[in-house]
């Protein structure tokens, strides 16, 4: 084989090897080992740092650039994506779907120990803080705050 198409043949296959790892790394599950937290998370009307409880499973961001978004993508059904806060200002706990429709709200009645569980079905999830309690109903079509 002549040098030229050792060397063609030497770069598509590192070039494939690269791609394959970066698909790795992607797909990979995020699995929390211990309560993580993630640091003032703006809400409705608080900040408050939001606490992944142990066991939650699947990808996760938080921007620390304004405006500082929590999301979860796509959380495992096999291991529910929990999340808390020990601030008592953050009276409940939101959950805003990608069409922006609440989806979950619970009242953080034991701060540090209570948690809202994200759904399980494939979709991009907002987690905020709010400084009010759970309405007794969640209004139909209650818009997000803005993304």
């Amino acid at each position: 084989m002549s040098k030229t198409k050792t060397t063609i043949l030497s770069a598509s296959l590192l070039c494939c090897l690269a791609v394959a790892w970066l698909v790795y790394a992607t797909t990979t599950d995020f699995t929390a080992n211990g309560g993580i937290v993630v640091p003032e998370v703006p809400g409705l009307g608080v900040t408050a740092d939001l606490i992944i409880f142990d066991g939650s499973a699947e990808s996760w961001s938080y921007d620390t650039s304004q405006p500082r978004y929590f999301t979860v993508t796509n959380p495992d059904p096999d291991h529910n994506f929990i999340v808390g806060s020990a601030n008592p200002a953050a009276r409940s706990l939101l959950v805003y779907n990608s069409s922006g429709s609440r989806v979950r709200c619970i009242n953080n009645t034991i701060p540090g120990s209570s948690f809202v569980a994200l759904p399980t079905n494939s979709d991009t999830f907002r987690v905020l803080p709010s400084s009010s309690l759970c309405p007794v109903r969640l209004p139909v079509g209650k818009a997000m705050p803005p993304w």
